[in-house]
């Protein structure tokens, strides 16, 4: 969506068919933890219990500083490109950057977490023991493509949605903290159950959101509320919206909101998209900056 895009924005399922639950395969095993408290939260396939992980600063020259980690298995190996889910919540306030996909490199001078300044996490996705691929927080471009992001809830919980692009069977996240944070510094994180859906409902509707923004330096972004209440577009309810607007004048800028449903669409599924504007589309002829896409990916 470039140019302009639409304050209010709503997402829904139209297809008029009989539901059928959807299958959620759970990590249940447990392959390895480190600095982890209720380590069997995370593979109990409950996703209202959470483990903890702790990472320690150190003291002089670092000593005694640890990163905390839980390694998790699927009962068998996942097929490549399977995205799989995992709610997370870090103590520092890294995961609402990285929500917002490159916008997380905008903001990486001024969030201390995502410049290496004190909390990250690092996402390590297995083939048993051999690495599918890698993906750190400190750098905000690795959860701005198709195979990494930081996703939403209606209840604004953050969750990891990831695509590897080969198969895997095997999660491991680690609590990563800059010892120059501070001497004995320590900081946890939660970690729910990893889970991915293998067979999709019938009237899929979506689950998690997120946003994107390009063309805004830090001075405009400053100056604008270019997001707001993403989750309004995903929970059922036709009396309530997000909000996207520019805020300020920014020529060839594009805000985008994505709906992410869990798994992909069945054939001949349809879907509406709800939108108003507090200026006249017609008038200003704003249908030709307006783009809506289907995708098959992260």
């Amino acid at each position: 969506m470039k140019g302009f895009l639409p304050p209010l924005i709503f997402l829904l399922c139209l297809i008029g068919i009989q539901a059928h639950a959807q299958t959620k395969v759970y990590a249940t095993n447990l392959v390895s933890s480190s600095h982890t408290t209720n380590v069997g939260n995370s593979v109990d396939g409950n996703e209202g219990t959470r483990s903890i992980i702790e990472s320690h600063a150190g003291y002089l020259l670092g000593i005694g500083s640890y990163d905390g980690h839980i390694e998790l298995a699927f009962p068998t190996m996942v097929p490549a490109n399977q995205t799989f889910y995992l709610r997370i919540n870090t103590e520092d306030n890294i995961l609402d950057a990285l929500l917002g996909g490159t916008l997380g490199d905008i903001l990486s001078g001024v969030v201390g977490g995502l410049a290496g300044g004190s909390q990250n996490f690092t996402i390590q996705v297995n083939n048993n023991n051999t690495e599918v691929m890698s993906l750190y927080s400190g750098f905000a471009a690795n959860f701005s493509g198709d195979q990494g992001k930081i996703v939403s809830d209606i209840d604004g919980n953050f969750y990891l949605a990831i695509t590897p692009p080969q198969a895997y069977n095997r999660v491991r996240i680690t609590n990563n903290l800059n010892s120059l944070l501070g001497l004995g510094n320590v900081k946890t994180m939660e970690v729910w159950d990893a889970y991915y859906v293998s067979a999709p409902d019938m009237c899929n509707e979506p689950k998690f959101t997120s946003y994107d923004v390009t063309g805004l330096n830090l001075d405009l972004l400053q100056l604008s509320n270019v997001s707001a209440n993403n989750e309004r577009a995903i929970d059922g309810d036709m009396n309530t919206k997000s909000t996207l607007s520019f805020g300020v004048l920014a020529i060839g800028a594009t805000v985008i909101q994505r709906a992410h449903f869990e798994s992909p669409s069945i054939v001949g599924e349809e879907f509406g998209i709800r939108f108003g504007s507090s200026t006249n589309f017609l008038s200003l002829n704003l249908f030709t900056n307006l783009r809506v896409k289907a995708m098959k990916g992260t």
